[in-house]
């Protein structure tokens, strides 16, 4: 007559193959078991206790979550729009516009209130040669179409933009209120020059007499050598990119 089996259930913890949880030895005392031939007797038991298993398994799951969290931050961008121009005399020139920060009151030194928002625009020069950019904003200010009433000045602060300040509150854009001070009645001009493979990056700023119903987007144009500026569903001209050779 053979001799009962003893089973011993070892946990053995997973592996990066394994799909289960517990790995079962079966030791034998005398001749192997016959299956089925008779109830299994002496198994003993190890198991990790349950509450033990859950704090684990929310562990995993709460850092899933946070590296999720992290990788969607640093993959998010401020550009709202970014567009390729080419002719048959010029390689490719490309355009970013930001989506806006801001979004606060400013008032003016007549006590009159607006609403401020700031943006970038990123011009990239990728011909062979370069060329020369110039924006015109007037002084007046300029009725938003889909809105009645509201009405919005631009200006263009002498600040640089860097993509390292594009986290930054209102871009990095500093000392605002002392350039609005200045500049409010004023009209707004930019001339650069941007080299071949090289870019330059400048800021935006819109002032409404009142908040805008919706989302606000703005964005430069490039048709031929004519820039337009889009606020919303209003589009003005106000400069160009001189390819000639200089």
């Amino acid at each position: 007559m053979h001799e009962r089996p003893t089973i011993y259930l070892r946990q053995a913890g997973l592996t990066c193959s394994s799909k289960f949880c517990y790995l079962y030895s079966i030791r034998c005392r005398g001749q192997d078991a016959v299956p089925n031939s008779r109830p299994i007797a002496n198994i003993n038991v190890v198991r990790k206790p349950s509450g033990q298993i859950n704090n684990r398994l929310m562990r995993i799951l709460i850092t899933i979550t946070l590296l999720t969290v992290w990788l969607t931050a640093i993959g998010q961008t401020s550009i709202d729009t970014e567009s390729k121009y080419t002719r048959s005399d010029v390689k490719g020139v490309i355009i970013q516009n930001s989506l806006p920060k801001g979004g606060l009151k400013y008032t003016d030194e007549k006590g009159k209130v607006y609403i401020y928002a700031v943006f970038w625009t990123r011009i990239i020069n990728e011909t062979d040669n370069p060329f020369t950019l110039t924006i015109d904003f007037p002084a007046d200010s300029l009725e938003l179409a889909s809105s009645a009433g509201r009405y919005f000045k631009l200006l263009l602060p002498s600040d640089t933009m860097t993509l390292e300040k594009e986290k930054l509150f209102n871009y990095g854009l500093s000392d605002l209120e002392f350039f609005l001070n200045k500049n409010i009645r004023k009209k707004s001009s930019l001339k650069k020059t941007i080299n071949p493979k090289e870019s330059n990056a400048f800021y935006i700023v819109t002032l409404f007499n009142r908040g805008v119903d919706g989302t606000l987007r703005t964005g430069f144009t490039l048709k031929g050598e004519n820039l337009f500026y889009r606020i919303n569903d209003k589009e003005i001209h106000c400069g160009k990119i001189n390819f000639k050779k200089i």
